[in-house]
């Protein structure tokens, strides 16, 4: 979409400033002559690339448009299933486009149509699933956000996410603030604050948050569902709060009939207060920002068949997640809800209340990526995208002319040249005849509204549509339906929070056809468990169970790395793995010094997609190991006779002798005593330059693979603690661990940093940030965040370790990754000090 929305911005104002003088233009836009990072308006790029093109600026070659090779995939999204739900929902695939000539009907256009999954053969209607009611109120084709306790919900919003934000922010470019919470309690006309939340226990027994459509930065419709403990003090307490709002903005509270049944409507100017509320059953209260939700409430509660709470689909999930537990064993979830006998079996950490339970339905993606939604989202794009390029030409003629022009129209006349023509004129006022300038500046769109509080998609009529919307629906259903060529895939998740520890769970089923996880699904059995023998010093480590031998794996990497250096004769692990060897392997980091940082999006995204070259990742791991102390621990099969294992490894070892290529490897061996344990050393050079030696030994079931005598010796000598956990992948990292390596750990996260709140500098430069932040927010839909000088000059330690103190203060941070035989279930776990 920024690419669509600079390319029209040019072509909009191609001819512009030709009036002016140009010695006036370069002084008043002399700070673009220098390097920039970029700003978050896009008005550093978009200026740059006009003033180049039109009118002839040369700027310094250090400023470009980074083009990646492609899309990253980051570690984080990755391993919580984020990728998936991206890959699922399919949210930035049409583009914003101008031609507004509505001429063909919607109707010609055909829907995805994806053969739905057979829920019902999973799960059967006699058969009794625990969940709230609130699910029988809820339209199927909506998403669907429960909690039994609101200030439980509303504390892990504010405590909660703040754990998770260092790793979210180490891959984040963007640091700012949508300010989603406070937007939704606004404009619901609600009071959220910590008094508040005393009052929501008392009186609120659950409450589920539903909606239409996820697009909610730029304004949707959202809907709480309550069932009441007390109705009376909910209804009065309200009523309070209505008042205030009422008194606030100057505005009338409104009887209204939806369906039949009266409800209170508040609704102020640009819908920052728009509010639907009344009572649809006993002690079930309603508060919407969208007529029309409330009427599809209403008439699934009338056809219960049209409700989430009836669908087999449903049902499902609420199997796979019971609704009184938190078992992140899909085996044990799938086979029955949990009776109260069965709970007693439970461990602690299954046992922790359920905060937050999502559902995403096949109905609801189904919605998602037909033609009515896709395209009328399509066309809030569009009026976003001019909104975007009015603000910053508005910009530009507050630079040239010392004051905000009082209309578009008077912006398009003084940008545009006496000699172009009136028909230029003309045709950019049609073009952005749907937009107004307020006084404070803010540009509204009289089809959508405002950034922040746009009309929502449910409420916009799409009947007929133009050529290019009709073009790009249809390739985007091409695509798509190459990618998924049956089923759509529900999503379920929930997020649980005690004692300082967050867990999130993720299930998905199935998964997209070319997704990065096939290739994960295709080499790990649908059910495991993973046991991770880790010690004290280790700062990471991972775990992952192969659905064949580990032979099969060391097979394939000897195969296409080392070429001829391949055959059981030479290769001692190929004999000894096919005779001991288990499935499964963890690979262990130590806490050290290093010198060089690891891109870890890089380096999945390579992993996943495609390597460049036979031997070149092999080589990049090699270089990375330099400066990383690793450990490949792999589990032996359970019958296996630990002398026999070992006497048939160092003979199959003694009989390595200098071995060379001729080209690029060399390979040599010896063995060695280290405290008693005889222990076989690997050499390996690379170009007759690097030495690389792997230490290799044998501690109770496992046979270990370490690339430092140190490490080797440290293993030998010390005890480890011993996890298990349910997946087939298993990841943990521990913050607390990490001494040496943590000003590594450190930069990586704050070069990142800079880089966001440099954008975030030069954007209070260009709009001169007032101390008022909503101000900015009325007129932008989000504010901006760590606004922080020092970063412009030199950089305060203190200032940095204070930051990132929240990370480094949590004892565990683990990813674990299922593939069961309907798809993926992924954890999150994050454990505090």
């Amino acid at each position: 979409m920024l690419k669509k929305t600079v390319i029209i911005s040019i072509m909009l104002f191609s001819i512009t400033l030709l009036s002016f003088p140009k010695d006036k233009i370069k002084n008043t836009l002399n700070y673009l002559e220098k390097c920039s990072n970029g700003d978050l308006l896009g008005y550093y790029a978009d200026m740059r690339e006009y003033l180049q093109t039109w009118h002839g600026y040369k700027f310094d070659s250090c400023y470009s448009k980074q083009h990646s090779r492609r899309e990253k995939i980051d570690f984080f999204s990755l391993l919580t299933g984020g990728v998936a739900i991206r890959e699922s929902l399919q949210t930035d695939s049409i583009s914003a486009v101008f031609n507004e000539e509505y001429k063909s009907d919607i109707s010609e256009l055909n829907e995805i149509d994806i053969t739905p999954i057979k829920f019902d053969e999973l799960v059967s209607q006699k058969e009794r699933i625990k969940h709230s009611n609130l699910a029988f109120l809820t339209p199927k084709d909506f998403y669907y956000i429960y909690t039994s306790g609101l200030k439980n919900a509303l504390d892990f919003w504010d405590s909660g996410f703040k754990k998770i934000e260092p790793y979210y922010k180490k891959y984040s470019e963007n640091l700012v603030d949508y300010q989603i919470k406070e937007k939704i309690v606004k404009q619901l006309a609600l009071k959220e604050n910590k008094e508040a939340r005393v009052f929501y226990d008392s009186v609120i027994d659950e409450i589920a948050i539903i909606g239409n459509d996820p697009f909610i930065i730029n304004g949707s419709d959202v809907t709480l569902l309550i069932k009441a403990k007390n109705s009376f003090l909910l209804k009065s307490t309200i009523a309070i709060y209505r008042e205030s709002f009422k008194k606030d903005f100057s505005i009338k509270d409104d009887k209204i009939k939806i369906s039949g049944k009266e409800f209170s409507f508040l609704e102020s100017q640009n819908r920052e207060i728009y509010s639907v509320f009344g009572e649809i059953d006993k002690d079930i209260f309603i508060i919407s920002n969208s007529k029309k939700s409330v009427e599809k409430i209403l008439y699934a509660m009338k056809n219960k068949k049209e409700s989430l709470g009836t669908q087999a689909e449903f049902r499902y999930v609420r199997k796979v997640f019971p609704f009184d537990s938190n078992s992140s064993n899909p085996e044990l979830n799938s086979k029955s809800i949990l009776k109260k006998e069965d709970k007693k079996s439970l461990t602690n950490s299954q046992q922790i209340e359920d905060s937050i339970f999502i559902y995403l339905s096949d109905p609801f993606i189904r919605k998602l990526v037909n033609p009515k939604l896709r395209i009328s989202e399509a066309r809030r794009l569009r009026e976003f995208s001019k909104i975007s390029i009015i603000q910053r030409f508005i910009t530009l003629f507050k630079e040239i002319q010392g004051k905000e022009p009082k209309s578009v129209n008077e912006l398009i006349t003084v940008l545009t040249p006496e000699k172009n023509g009136k028909e230029h004129v003309k045709y950019y006022e049609k073009l952005f005849s749907s937009l107004t300038i307020e006084k404070d500046g803010t540009v509204l769109s009289k089809i959508v509204g405002k950034p922040g509080f746009m009309t929502p998609n449910i409420e916009m009529e799409v009947t007929k549509i133009s050529a290019d919307e009709k073009s790009e629906y249809t390739i985007f259903a091409q695509n798509y339906h190459n990618l998924w060529r049956e089923y759509f895939d529900p999503i379920g998740i929930k997020i649980t929070s005690k004692d300082g520890n967050i867990r999130v769970e993720t299930h998905i089923l199935p998964l997209i056809n070319s997704s990065i996880y096939q290739m994960f699904s295709s080499s790990f059995p649908t059910t495991s468990n993973i046991s991770i023998d880790n010690y004290p010093n280790e700062i990471s480590a991972a775990g992952v169970h192969f659905s064949h031998q580990i032979k099969v794996a060391l097979d394939y990497v000897t195969t296409n790395l080392l070429d001829d250096y391949n055959s059981s004769k030479a290769n001692p692990f190929s004999n000894f793995f096919s005779t001991y060897g288990g499935d499964k392997i963890s690979f262990h980091i130590m806490d050290a010094h290093p010198m060089i940082d690891f891109d870890s999006s890089a380096f999945i995204t390579e992993l996943g997609l495609s390597f460049r070259g036979r031997n070149e990742f092999f080589i990049i791991m090699l270089s990375w190991i330099l400066f990383h102390p690793v450990r490949a621990s792999f589990d032996l099969k359970d019958s296996f006779d630990e002398v026999k294992a070992e006497e048939g490894f160092f003979d199959s070892f003694s009989k390595i002798s200098n071995f060379n290529d001729g080209r690029d490897f060399s390979l040599d061996g010896y063995t060695v005593l280290i405290d008693g344990k005889k222990v076989a050393v690997l050499k390996l050079n690379i170009f007759q330059i690097f030495t690389f030696r792997f230490y290799i030994f044998f501690k109770g079931k496992t046979f270990n693979i370490t690339t430092t005598e140190e490490y080797a010796r440290y293993i030998l000598s010390a005890e480890p603690s011993i996890s298990k956990d349910n997946g087939s992948l298993v990841v943990k990292v521990f913050p607390n661990q990490i001494k040496k390596e943590r000003l590594v750990y450190e930069k990586n996260m704050l070069e990142k940093l800079i880089v966001a709140v440099r954008k975030n500098i030069n954007t209070t430069k260009i709009e001169q940030y007032p101390k008022d932040s909503s101000k900015f927010f009325s007129k932008y839909g989000f504010i901006l965040e760590n606004i922080d000088k020092s970063f412009e000059s030199d950089i305060d330690y203190k200032m940095v370790e204070r930051y990132f103190e929240p990370f480094f203060n949590q004892k565990e941070l683990g990813f674990s990754l299922s593939f069961t035989k309907d798809g993926l279930h992924a954890i999150l776990d994050i454990k505090a000090e």
